[in-house]
């Protein structure tokens, strides 16, 4: 019979130095094939939350404390990242964690991953999505643009294998046309490898290619619904789009609104 394939967070608390709650009560779930997204402003713990699910919690001295992380019908709580990896979860990093001094292809040849024949299907497939790093793969990866430094991200963590990929804070810092690209790519990876997505954002442009979203703040999940329900949501609009029934708002009016209003699901 075969494994259910979704992630499920159950009641997720993550707590910091033994006494910082960090994320409380979070539940959400990512269903097989699907690309879910998770919003929320800076310091919502939308990170944190990637970090308990791939197993980076320890070097920030945190730990889940309480719920379940449950992927394939296995518990991950506090696994160490090399396990998660095993599992088939894979964390793309913000801010295009990559090897700045490295080659492209050097760069794809330090995720190396088992038989070198294998590797060079991989990275066939890795050129197929990401055409201008065929282009690029013997430039110096730290004289890229921004978005084809994501591209190589990405790419980097598709050498895993992954059946879950975990997307932190794709668009950060980009233009909104590289930004457009981006989401098409990884919408690709989706219907072609039947990757299941879970895209972590400040912006709700994830909502244009997911099937699902939640909103993160303090901590708490305090709303979700399919990723239509969220566009048309007031909170949303007025939070992640800069849109009130007045018409758009500056980014300084939208920032006093999110300090001020509270949600109420």
């Amino acid at each position: 019979m075969e494994k259910n394939q979704s992630l499920e967070l159950n009641k997720l608390e993550v707590v910091y130095q033994g006494s910082i709650i960090a994320v409380q009560g979070a539940t959400l779930s990512v269903p097989a094939k699907s690309i879910v997204a998770l919003l929320g402003v800076n310091g919502a713990g939308k990170t944190t939350t990637l970090r308990a699910i791939s197993g980076f919690l320890g070097i920030d001295n945190a730990r889940v404390t309480d719920g379940t992380i449950v992927f394939c019908g296995e518990t991950l709580n506090n696994k160490m990242p090399h396990e998660v990896v095993e599992c088939g979860i894979v964390l793309v990093p913000e801010r295009e964690k990559i090897f700045a001094t490295l080659t492209v292809t050097e760069n794809l040849q330090g995720c190396l991953k088992g038989a070198a024949s294998n590797w060079s299907k991989q990275v066939e497939t890795i050129f197929h999505f990401f055409p201008i790093l065929y282009e690029r793969r013997n430039q110096v990866a730290g004289y890229l643009s921004g978005g084809e430094r994501q591209m190589l991200a990405i790419s980097n963590a598709l050498l895993c294998s992954p059946t879950l990929l975990l997307v932190d804070e794709l668009s950060l810092g980009l233009a909104p046309m590289t930004v457009e690209h981006l989401m098409e790519r990884i919408q690709a990876l989706n219907k072609e490898l039947g990757l299941s997505i879970l895209m972590v954002e400040q912006t709700a442009a994830a909502l244009n290619i997911a099937e699902y979203g939640y909103v993160m703040e303090n901590g708490h999940v305090v709303f979700g619904g399919t990723a239509e329900q969220l566009l048309k949501h007031q909170n949303v609009q007025e939070f992640y789009l800069g849109i009130s029934e007045k018409g758009t708002k500056s980014y300084r009016e939208v920032k006093q609104y999110r300090r001020t209003r509270r949600w109420m699901g």
